[in-house]
């Protein structure tokens, strides 16, 4: 799938800005993002596989190409009698111009006025978004863009609790409160079920939990509890599980029910079946809980490692 899309080098060295920026606006790998423990992390991960992103970022008029994108992009714009794919494009286009937007690379290549710009229209962005609650959640990248062009850090996430390993370790868990909207999940799982369709959704995309919570803490879908591999402190936080031998690493037959990590990415499932396709179940990030192949998915699963009780 990877392959599939990236942008033969003939097209790449001569396609215009305005032609690159399309073509970015249409990856359809880009709900990736969604995939990781942030949208940073995810976009991070989506910008390291696909070299329309990486070209793009090297045009010196990227910025303002975007800019003038964003421009355009009306929030409301969204009619009642539209699809559900026609709607998740929309929205989709809006929050991908936006992630963009607010990566430092992209706020460095604009003039001040452009950056005076950005925040005004950002603000215009996030107004007109609060008029529509049941669309847009309340974790806005607008209030990003606007933090980050202003030159301030922006940081609000919920906040930070403990669980505890069977063996009584303490892990730092970040305590979810916010949650998409309804419309926002609609787009998500049904964006997930058109990209990756040998892969099956079993419960909706969600900003509560991840991955490690999912795989280690809680298989509910009331799990309210956001793990990081590392905690606050950027120290290792779900090793806790194995660090205390309240799992050990297995390397007999695999079972359903052993623990999975994926060693060359920052991701943990749960072993389900012999059966090929669906053998582990996985949190994807903020988007929906999947039952796939262990190769299936948008994790590295060059090298697993199991764990058992």
């Amino acid at each position: 799938m990877l392959a599939a899309c990236q942008i033969p080098d003939h097209v790449l060295n001569s396609i215009s800005t305005s032609g690159l920026v399309d073509t970015v606006l249409n990856y359809p790998l880009f709900s990736v993002v969604l995939a990781y423990d942030s949208v940073q992390q995810g976009f991070d991960k989506v910008f390291s596989k696909f070299n329309g992103l990486q070209e793009l970022f090297k045009r010196k008029d990227a910025g303002t190409e975007l800019l003038a994108r964003y421009h355009v992009a009306d929030p409301l714009a969204v009619r009642e009698d539209w699809t559900l794919q026609e709607k998740g494009d929309h929205y989709f286009a809006i929050m991908d111009l936006e992630l963009m937007l607010s990566q430092d690379t992209i706020i460095a290549s604009l003039p001040e006025a452009g950056c005076q710009d950005l925040v005004s229209e950002a603000r215009l962005k996030y107004q007109a978004k609060l008029e529509r609650p049941d669309i847009y959640s309340g974790d806005d990248l607008a209030t990003s863009i606007i933090e980050k062009a202003s030159n301030r850090w922006y940081s609000a996430r919920d906040y930070y609790d403990t669980v505890t390993t069977p063996n009584g370790s303490y892990v730092d868990v970040i305590r979810g409160i916010t949650n998409w909207t309804a419309y926002e999940i609609s787009v998500i799982n049904a964006n997930y079920a058109t990209n990756w369709p040998n892969a099956t959704r079993e419960a909706d995309a969600s900003k509560k939990y991840n991955c490690h919570s999912y795989a280690w803490h809680d298989q509910s879908t009331s799990n309210d509890k956001w793990m990081n591999y590392y905690d606050q402190y950027s120290n290792e936080n779900v090793s806790q599980y194995w660090s205390d031998s309240s799992y050990d690493l297995y390397s007999g037959s695999v079972y359903p029910g052993l623990k999975m990590r994926y060693i060359d990415d920052d991701h943990s499932a749960i072993y389900a079946s012999y059966s090929v396709p669906g053998n582990c179940r996985s949190k994807w990030g903020q988007g929906p809980r999947m039952l796939h192949a262990t190769n299936y998915s948008p994790y590295d699963s060059t090298w697993i490692y199991f764990y058992a009780p």
